[in-house]
């Protein structure tokens, strides 16, 4: 999942980018180079690849997000040496997630993201199928049943099953914000 928040101020723009790896969210911020475009056919880069920032969100912290999504809490942060990152509500269907990313060279590296409409259903998804398949559970345990996450499983189901899981998904939703 990508995330475009290009602004008329390139320190306060990036490329967000969500891909789900080795059971966990890998979050990779690309910091915006210049002006928007606005000629499509620019081929300049629009964002600077050699100053990008990954971090990665281990099955809990993907939990503790999605927590907030469901009205389980009205804040989660997510706080390390080398980030620090919230979401929060700001609104009945919009909700901001924000902090920054630290590289290893010292530049801290803004989180600036407000997901509202198919960002936030987007995102959501995205972060239930991660947790999903951090925990192992993508595999259907019976095929006359669907799982999900919140399902009660009783023992005698899980007798003799195999669990595997991918070690790579990627949803690839592209979503555009423009403020100028």
């Amino acid at each position: 999942m990508q995330v475009y928040n290009l602004q008329a101020d390139p320190a306060n723009g990036s490329l967000t980018r969500f891909t789900s790896a080795n059971r966990g969210v890998r979050l990779t911020v690309l910091p915006q180079l210049g002006q928007p475009h606005t000629d499509p056919e620019d081929e300049t880069p629009q964002f600077d690849t050699s100053r990008r920032v990954v971090s990665t969100l281990n099955p809990k912290e993907s939990a503790g997000l999605l927590s907030v999504f469901d009205g389980k809490s009205t804040e989660y942060k997510i706080q390390s040496e080398h980030r620090l990152i919230s979401l929060s509500q700001t609104g009945p269907k919009s909700y901001k997630l924000s902090g920054h990313l630290n590289r290893t060279d010292g530049e801290t590296i803004p989180v600036d993201l407000t997901l509202e409409k198919a960002t936030l259903t987007t995102f959501k998804n995205f972060l239930e199928s991660s947790i999903d398949e951090g925990f192992g559970f993508v595999q259907h345990l019976n095929p006359h049943k669907s799982w999900s996450r919140g399902d009660t499983i009783s023992a005698s189901v899980l007798r003799g099953v195999s669990w595997t899981a991918s070690t790579t998904t990627e949803m690839a939703v592209t979503t555009t914000t423009t403020t100028t």
